[in-house]
């Protein structure tokens, strides 16, 4: 804690910070050697703000309010570097259940881009785009809460 008076370090806070350090030092001296890994949390963090802004995406499945694809450049570009691959199994199986989801889904909703009437054919591919934004939600949400829990218990 710093002394708000004087904008200083107690002297316990110091030897505190510096037992912490000592005992990182000790216990792990790998740490100073090792090379991080391709999934680094900046690549990690633009995959969570496009699974948020999917989330988001997924909300939006009435006829009235379609339009708007799924973003996947975060993943591909993830993939691409490698980035997946080093994701633990379950996580890694949930990230790519997610995609496959709004893969789908974005397929869908471009079918019904070209219809301009309202016959039939316009109808039903706008029910089976809205359908499948729905079916995405719950995969993106829990692909979403997995990394979050993952990239919090690596901090």
């Amino acid at each position: 804690m710093i002394d708000t008076q004087e904008g200083k370090f107690r002297p316990e806070e110091l030897r505190r910070h510096k037992e912490q350090w000592l005992e990182i030092c000790r216990t792990r001296p790998e740490i100073f050697t090792a090379k991080f890994s391709s999934a680094e949390v900046g690549s990690l963090q633009a995959l969570i703000d496009e699974l948020e802004f999917n989330a988001e995406v997924a909300t939006r499945a009435t006829p009235d309010r379609l339009g708007c694809l799924f973003q996947e450049e975060q993943f591909r570009k993830a993939i691409s570097a490698g980035s997946i691959a080093t994701l633990q199994d379950e996580l890694k199986r949930l990230i790519v259940h997610a995609y496959a989801a709004i893969g789908r889904a974005n397929q869908c909703v471009a079918a019904t881009a070209g219809h301009t009437g309202k016959s039939d054919p316009l109808q039903e591919s706008s029910h089976r785009a809205s359908a499948s934004i729905t079916a995405s939600a719950d995969p993106i949400n829990k692909a979403l809460t997995a990394l979050m829990k993952f990239l919090q218990r690596e901090e």
